[in-house]
């Protein structure tokens, strides 16, 4: 319009009209590689907010194996990057989407991370805690900007560090139990990794009946018990799931009282202090009112063994010693 701009005497510019547009006499095309300048991420949404010099192509992202990684230090080998991208996720943190979407300002991309990847993060004590230990590294092909200019890669020796963390703040959950009468195993499901040496038995409690109506001799919190490892991860990493060997006092009092008989009579309900996550959060009760329902029930149907016999004559008594508890009224 006229009112662009004027010249020295204060005249304006003639007014140049849409159907008399003038074509560029020199047009320079964008081939700047956007860079990133800026990260964020937040294990409670599981998202990473990436901020680039430039507005992003969405349907450029590719989160295929390698695209994009998580370090703990700015600087990683590639060999050591490359032996440990497994789905362990034991340095690195392979992050792979389903989705995403433009942040609140131009160059702003948030990445909603699947929750395998956000668990994986959350299961290494050592691995995006903090920005110390958050480094971003990118490879070729990650990224490109509107004008199809790639996204300049970021080598795992000169990671970029996150600006900001936001730690796990959210109390795990159990999802759910399994029992194994034969081999004495019960199964735990958690909805993040929870920190194994923190565990608890006494807060586990199973229950004949799925009410209020249970009472102390149709319920058996547990005695003891000991972890079975179920990954290959190190001791210090964390796990969705538990394996717990269950002590012979404890299997004798469940068949006792008749728990893992049958599905609809086996419950369980844990205590808050039972067990913590890797961010040191207590998990989410599950009270004796409303236990959970056993979702997979293995049942004991193995013969019970004579571990001993006993006689003594001057008493009239016959003494026999099994392995598991036995019925009574079956003698």
């Amino acid at each position: 319009t006229n009112a662009t701009v004027s010249d020295m005497s204060g005249n304006p510019v003639e007014e140049v009209q849409h159907s008399q547009s003038m074509q560029s006499a020199i047009f320079v095309a964008d081939t700047t590689p956007p860079v990133l300048t800026g990260c964020v991420l937040d294990l409670n949404l599981g998202e990473l907010d990436l901020v680039f010099s430039e507005a992003m192509s969405l349907s450029s992202f590719s989160f295929l194996l390698n695209r994009i990684q998580i370090q703990p230090v700015q600087s990683l080998s590639v060999e050591r990057a490359w032996a440990l991208h497994s789905t362990a996720m034991a340095d690195v943190g392979i992050v792979e989407s389903t989705s995403l979407r433009v942040g609140n300002s131009a160059g702003v991309v948030t990445v909603s991370i699947v929750s395998a990847d956000v668990n994986a993060l959350k299961a290494n004590p050592d691995l995006a805690t903090t920005p110390n230990n958050t480094f971003i590294a990118t490879s070729i092909g990650f990224a490109a900007d509107k004008n199809d200019n790639p996204l300049l890669p970021i080598a795992q020796s000169n990671a970029f560090q996150c600006d900001h963390v936001r730690p796990d703040t959210l109390s795990p959950a159990l999802l759910k139990f399994d029992l194994d009468m034969n081999h004495s195993n019960l199964h735990l499901l958690f909805s993040e990794p929870i920190n194994s040496s923190t565990l608890d038995v006494s807060g586990l409690t199973l229950h004949l009946h799925a009410n209020a109506s249970s009472s102390g001799q149709n319920q058996h919190t547990l005695a003891g018990g000991f972890e079975l490892t179920s990954h290959t991860l190190p001791d210090r990493f964390g796990s969705t799931t538990l394996i717990l060997a269950l002590q012979v006092y404890d299997v004798n009092r469940l068949k006792t009282i008749g728990i893992g008989r049958v599905t609809s009579s086996t419950h369980l309900a844990i205590a808050s202090f039972t067990v913590s996550d890797m961010a040191e959060i207590n998990i989410t009760p599950i009270h004796s009112e409303t236990p959970i329902t056993v979702t997979a029930l293995i049942v004991d149907d193995l013969a019970p063994t004579i571990v001993s016999i006993t006689l003594d004559l001057s008493q009239r008594l016959l003494t026999v010693h099994t392995d598991e508890s036995i019925s009574v009224a079956s003698v």
